[in-house]
């Protein structure tokens, strides 16, 4: 008997994990935020490595900026530890991502002429800004990150609908926003005789 149940327990819960194991993973904005800001680093760094020896030298200009991205890219590494964690993939997860994301790169760097040319001015801009604008200029810059599936918007005019209707009925207003209609009272008046 006692094998039965524990047969059956662990039949519950395999059911149970089965929705959580088959839903795909998303990532939400910020996720996305940070997986462009670590896109561009990688896109820099294919850069200096491949366009050395297409006449470009950007190893002096790639150095610059990991100096000056440093703090935010290693704030970038524990966002992105944080989400494939939460993932289910674990924290170790972030060098596969890397090394998928470093081929992507370069394989994408190859059919493209005119890579090493886009890259000195994408350099230039970011040796114009700060460290804390960077993030925003690779959300600009990289567009959808390697290997991304953003996250479905969540429905919410149903919500916003009720939330108005309670509010103008709560001024006096009925749900469609006209007051509501008050019944006249008739008072009868009693004549009398003469």
């Amino acid at each position: 008997m006692s094998r039965r149940i524990a047969v059956a327990v662990a039949l519950i819960i395999a059911l149970a994990a089965a929705p959580v194991l088959a839903r795909p993973a998303c990532q939400t904005e910020s996720d996305l935020a940070a997986m462009q800001f670590r896109q561009l680093q990688v896109e820099f760094m294919v850069a200096a490595l491949k366009c050395d020896g297409a006449g470009y030298d950007y190893r002096g200009q790639y150095a610059a900026y990991m100096h000056k991205a440093g703090p935010e890219l290693a704030r970038n590494a524990r966002i992105l530890k944080a989400m494939f964690v939460r993932q289910g993939k674990g924290a170790s997860y972030i060098d596969r991502y890397m090394t998928g994301m470093s081929n992507d790169v370069q394989i994408r760097s190859q059919s493209d002429a005119k890579y090493c040319e886009t890259a000195a001015l994408a350099f230039e801009h970011a040796a114009a800004l700060t460290p804390r604008d960077l993030p925003a200029y690779a959300a600009q810059t990289v567009g959808k990150p390697y290997a991304a599936t953003p996250c479905p918007a969540r429905p919410v005019r149903a919500a916003a609908h009720r939330h108005v209707s309670r509010r103008h009925t709560a001024h006096g207003h009925t749900a469609h926003g006209h007051a509501p209609h008050k019944h006249a009272t008739h008072k009868h008046v009693s004549h009398q005789q003469t």
